[in-house]
């Protein structure tokens, strides 16, 4: 598949039924809340990355939303053929864990340095 720069891979609330591997391109991965004005950048994507597969391995919805930064190829596994794939080659199973297990690290750190800015804020202002 190709999507144009500027087209959305998915949408965060929508359902999971599919996910991506980035061939070519770049893909910006942003997730929303209704107390802040505009998304969070999570992170951007490249070639042999894959974004999706949270939502294709636990059936829940779109944790976030994927935009193509500039035209992007990307390959479509649905949630059966990933299954099966993973089923009958267990290093699928093992590499998708790496990244996630990647993500969450990225994610930790993200958070530990938001609640450090935010403590160094609160604390500036008390002084």
């Amino acid at each position: 598949m190709v999507f144009p720069a500027g087209a959305e891979l998915m949408r965060q609330g929508e359902a999971s039924d599919c996910m991506y591997m980035i061939l070519s391109g770049l893909v910006a991965v942003e997730r929303a809340h209704p107390d802040v004005t505009s998304p969070v950048l999570l992170a951007t994507f490249g070639p042999g990355e894959v974004v999706g597969e949270m939502g294709v391995l636990d059936g829940k919805p779109r944790s976030a939303t994927v935009t193509a930064l500039e035209e992007t190829r990307a390959m479509r596994l649905d949630a059966g053929t990933l299954a099966s794939t993973m089923a009958r080659f267990p290093e699928v199973a093992a590499a998708l864990l790496r990244i996630m297990s990647q993500r969450l690290r990225s994610t930790n750190r993200m958070v530990e340095e938001a609640a450090l800015m935010s403590w160094t804020r609160g604390s500036a202002a008390e002084q």
